[in-house]
């Protein structure tokens, strides 16, 4: 039996990377690695890499600065559609740009402040273990989802 959800000509249900935006992009191209790297090369002319541009950003480097803000932005355009959508309690931000977290936070709580309010911006939080969240949360949830099933099936 096949449904929306797990038919091959729907591969994407439930994925928010793949939506346009303005110019022919798609979230993805703004709210990644990419799009803090190609921010920062569009302002200072110069490549840098993620842990570079965190250093830069606490040495007050200007254009460091304006490209983790426009990447808050960014990563808060893609939190208004997630808290639109799902108004989840939290939204944890994870992976190796978690650790930069402090950097972008105040671009990322200005838009979705001003779209959705303060209590919605508060939601956003660093995931607390970065590189193994999503593992964890899945494991955490077979864990829940096994005990329901011994608990009814008693």
């Amino acid at each position: 039996m096949t449904n929306s959800h797990n038919s091959p000509e729907k591969k994407y249900a439930g994925e928010i990377w793949n939506i346009p935006i303005e110019n022919g992009k798609i979230l993805e191209d703004i709210a990644s690695i990419r799009g803090l790297k190609a921010v920062y090369k569009e302002l200072s002319g110069l490549d840098a890499e993620p842990h570079e541009l965190f250093e830069k950003y606490v040495n007050g480097d200007k254009e460091a600065v304006a490209s983790f803000n426009r990447y808050g932005e960014a990563v808060g355009r893609a939190a208004v559609i997630v808290i639109s959508f799902l108004d989840p309690e939290r939204i944890a931000v994870g992976g190796g740009i978690a650790n930069s977290f402090e950097a972008f936070q105040e671009g990322m709580f200005r838009l979705v402040g001003k779209t959705l309010g303060k209590e919605s911006a508060e939601k956003i939080v660093p995931a607390g273990i970065p590189d193994k969240a999503a593992i964890l949360g899945a494991a955490a949830l077979i864990e829940i989802q096994d005990s329901k099933f011994k608990i009814q099936s008693s």
